[in-house]
Formats: C-alpha cells, sequence, structure tokens
C-alpha cells in the first residue's frame, strides 16, 4: 500500500489543518486539499485505522480555490489555506467547531453561532518569530518549511506581519553574514545566534526586536544601535540568552540593548505593557472583539465576584473589571503577575486582585476554603483544563462558567465534563483570529443547570 498512487476525493477539512478523503472507506488524511476537490495522491504510511498521503496533483479544483498570494505557500507552514476563498474557510472553521461537539462532546445540537471574522486578513499578527540556522555553509533567517521542522528557508515577504516587519527581517539577513556570527545546529547545539522575535503595537506603532542566542559573551550593541537608527519605530531592542537545547525564542537572561524593556499596545480602552515573554493574541485588533465577546457572554451586572483562571498578564481581568464587583485573576508565571500588576497600575484600575498560584492548586484551595464567586473566567492553554480543575471549579458556584479556547477539541472534551458536573451549554462563538491557518478560537458560555431552569 505504502507509495501507491490513487485518486481521491476530498470529503472535508479537518483539525489541524488537514484535509480528509477515503479509499475503501478507510480515511486518508493529507496535508492540503479542499473540500470536493478530485486528487491525485501518494500514500506515506498506514496507520491504525487509516492512511497518511501526500497530494501530488489537483485534477478537479474547487470553485473556491484562489491564488495564494505569498511565494512561499507551499513551502511554508504557517498557512494552510491561503488558497481558499476566506468565506470558505469561515465556513470550515465553523463547521469544525460544531462537528468537535458534536463528536467529542457529545452535544447533539450544539449553540454554535455564526463565527466573527476578522477585521484583516493580510498584516494582521503583531508578533513573528524567525530561526536562524547554519544550512551547507550558509546562514539562514526565516521560518520552517512545512513538515520539516530542521529544514528552514529564507523569508523574503510574510503578509501576516507588516511590511516594516520584513523589513527588519531583510536589515538582520544582510547584517549578520557579515557580522561572522555562526547560526545554531539543533544537531550539533553550536553555534550563536538562534531566533529573532518581531513584536509589534498594532495600535501604538510601538516595535520590539529581540535577538535570542545561545550565549552572552557577544556583545551585539552596534547591530542594536544601527538597527534602531534604521527603524524609529523601534523602542525596545533585547538581547535574550537562551543556553539549553529547548527550542524556544525566550531566555534565562534578559540584555537590554536599546530603549526599553517593553513596548505598549491598546486593547479597547486599556493600555497593556508587552514584555518579551509577556503572553497576547497575536491578532491585536480581533483581540478586542475576542475580549467583547467574553464580556458579552459573562453578563455583568456590576455586582459580581469574577475568578479569572489563567489571566496571563491581566488583560481579560482588566478588560471586565468595570462591569464586575471586583475580579480576582490567577496566574502561574510570575513575569506574567509582575507585568498584571503594571497594567494594573497603568490603568487605574482598582477591583482587580491578582494571585501566583498553579490553576489546579488554586481552585483546589478555593474549593477548600468553600470560596464563592458568581463568574468564572477560563482561558487556559491549547491542552484544555485538567480534570482536577473542572473538579475544584465546579463547588465555586458560579451561575456562569465563561471558557476561551484556542483548541475546539479540548474545549469539546471539557464542555462534557461540564455538563456532567451540572452545567449546560448555552452559547458558543467562534472567533477567527489567524486568517490563513487552521486555527480557530471560540468563546463558551456553561451556564448552571439550576439557573438555566428558572
Amino acid at each position: 500500500m505504502r507509495g501507491e498512487i490513487l485518486e481521491l476525493t476530498v470529503e472535508k477539512l479537518v483539525y489541524p489543518g488537514r484535509s480528509l478523503a477515503r479509499h475503501n472507506g478507510r480515511a486518508v488524511f493529507l496535508d492540503y486539499g479542499l473540500p470536493g476537490e478530485k486528487v491525485k495522491a501518494e500514500i506515506l504510511r498506514r496507520r491504525k485505522g487509516f492512511f497518511e498521503g501526500r497530494l501530488l496533483e489537483v485534477l478537479t479544483p474547487s470553485a473556491d480555490r484562489i491564488s495564494a498570494r505569498c511565494s512561499h505557500f507551499g513551502t511554508c507552514g504557517g498557512c494552510a489555506y491561503q488558497d481558499f476563498k476566506y468565506e470558505k474557510q469561515l465556513e470550515e472553521k465553523e463547521k469544525l467547531v460544531r462537528e468537535s461537539l458534536e463528536k467529542l462532546g457529545g452535544f447533539a445540537d450544539p449553540p454554535v453561532e455564526s463565527i466573527i471574522p476578522a477585521p484583516d486578513i493580510f498584516f494582521y499578527r503583531n508578533k513573528m518569530e524567525f530561526s536562524f540556522a547554519d544550512q551547507n555553509g550558509q546562514l539562514v533567517l526565516g521560518l520552517h518549511e512545512r513538515g520539516h521542522f530542521e529544514k528552514m528557508f529564507d523569508v523574503k515577504a510574510c503578509f501576516l506581519q507588516s511590511e516594516l516587519s520584513n523589513q527588519i527581517v531583510a536589515f538582520c539577513r544582510d547584517y549578520f553574514p557579515r557580522s561572522g556570527l555562526l547560526g545554531y545546529n539543533w544537531h550539533s547545539h553550536e553555534g550563536f545566534l538562534r531566533f529573532l522575535v518581531i513584536r509589534e503595537g498594532k495600535n501604538t506603532r510601538e516595535v520590539m526586536v529581540a535577538l535570542v542566542t545561545s550565549k552572552s559573551e557577544v556583545t551585539l550593541k552596534a547591530w542594536a544601535e544601527d538597527l534602531a537608527q534604521k527603524f524609529p519605530q523601534i523602542v525596545s531592542v533585547l538581547h535574550l540568552v537562551n543556553p539549553t537545547k529547548a527550542q524556544v525564542a525566550t531566555g534565562e537572561e534578559e540584555i537590554v540593548l536599546w530603549g526599553q524593556p517593553y513596548i505598549k499596545e491598546k486593547i479597547g480602552k486599556f493600555n497593556f505593557f508587552l514584555s518579551a515573554k509577556t503572553f497576547l493574541q497575536t491578532n491585536s485588533r480581533q483581540t478586542e472583539k475576542l475580549y467583547q465577546t467574553v464580556l458579552e457572554l459573562t453578563q455583568l451586572s456590576g455586582n459580581e465576584k469574577v475568578l479569572d483562571l489563567y489571566c496571563g498578564a491581566g488583560t481579560i481581568s482588566l478588560f471586565v473589571s468595570p462591569y464586575a464587583k471586583e475580579v480576582e485573576g490567577v496566574e502561574i508565571v510570575p513575569e506574567a503577575i509582575e507585568m498584571a500588576e503594571k497594567n494594573k497600575k497603568e490603568n487605574s484600575v482598582e477591583n482587580v486582585r491578582f494571585v501566583l498560584g498553579e490553576a489546579r492548586k488554586i481552585a483546589k484551595q478555593y474549593r477548600l476554603e468553600n470560596r464563592r464567586f458568581d463568574r468564572i473566567i477560563v482561558d487556559p492553554p491549547r491542552a484544555g483544563l485538567h480534570p482536577k480543575v473542572i473538579r475544584d471549579v465546579l463547588p465555586l458556584g458560579a451561575e456562569k462558567i465563561t471558557y476561551a479556547s484556542c483548541n475546539p477539541t479540548t474545549f469539546a472534551r471539557d464542555a462534557k465534563l461540564f455538563a456532567e458536573g451540572g452545567y449546560q451549554l448555552k452559547r458558543v462563538i467562534p472567533v477567527d483570529m489567524y486568517p490563513h491557518t487552521f486555527h480557530v478560537e471560540l468563546v463558551g458560555l456553561l451556564e448552571k443547570a439550576d439557573v438555566a431552569l428558572k
């Protein structure tokens, strides 16, 4: 079977970012292909119950297929659907949320509402991470090839980030080969240059550039000064040192080479400080719509005590604070809590309290202390909530739980557990934060069953 060439018809798109066809009733997953297309594909491997294949040729293109804007499309692992009409991307993402709740959550008729489209489908990202590598004696600065973590390609232009970011990447690609500094080799763990991170305040126009290296001995002051002189929008240039083997674009040590250690971004009426480690949704304009959706579903009157688990730098906690009596945000990352306190002070907010701790342990502590909250907001990582977090959240008495999720499959799993614990799934609103990618966010409202029946 391996190596066999087949003609298949793509049924639909599936999470995460693949297409589904069938051969003799058995599922065949492909990296590309749009619903309804007849394709020629090669079977690469057989798994238990399904095949994995590689699309060789589109025999009958979909009427919804368009030309991708980016010359790197197909090579880059970033965009999956740039060759698919945007309105059809939205339909597929909304369908994905519904199917996840039906198949994984067991909800017969899930209350999924119309997806909220992004205001910008290009140039929307406020943060990009680029990797350095030494390939065949050449310094490469770019992104990973799709399906090949060890292979890189030079990015000439990315249409998800700003044109300014493209210019900064081009400047660094020209600068560093002349510096004599070597790109990091993931196999030998030798070399100096690891990542280039560009972060922008889309609403403030402030820019941060961070260079991640394996060591701190080399001075980068000259590079930082040249960079800042070339691009006056830059207010922060950082040197982050990551001596570990972990392929993460952050560092154990942070050196400010130019300006300040943070930038500001504005979401709604709030100003937020962003350090190199601060998490913020990478689509600033759509983040405001996401937070407005959280606020809408949480249904605050001004008298509620709100618990915000996984609060990060306090962005949601502060965003909902004008409409609640008091808000308590919980986060495990010390730097995030430090930034949350800074954001609280910057926005002159008095009714928010931040707690450093693991959500699982804090929820258990509050359960044992018989604490009560009127509303609970959760915005967990992609893996969703640990079952013990759900177990300990249930007795906290919240009439409504608002769940912001970046993974429909783990949300469906968790919504099922909440339903078994006495909550009804009342509303689910998908939000397209990342056009042309397979990612889809959503906000779900879970309401205590006895309240819902009133």
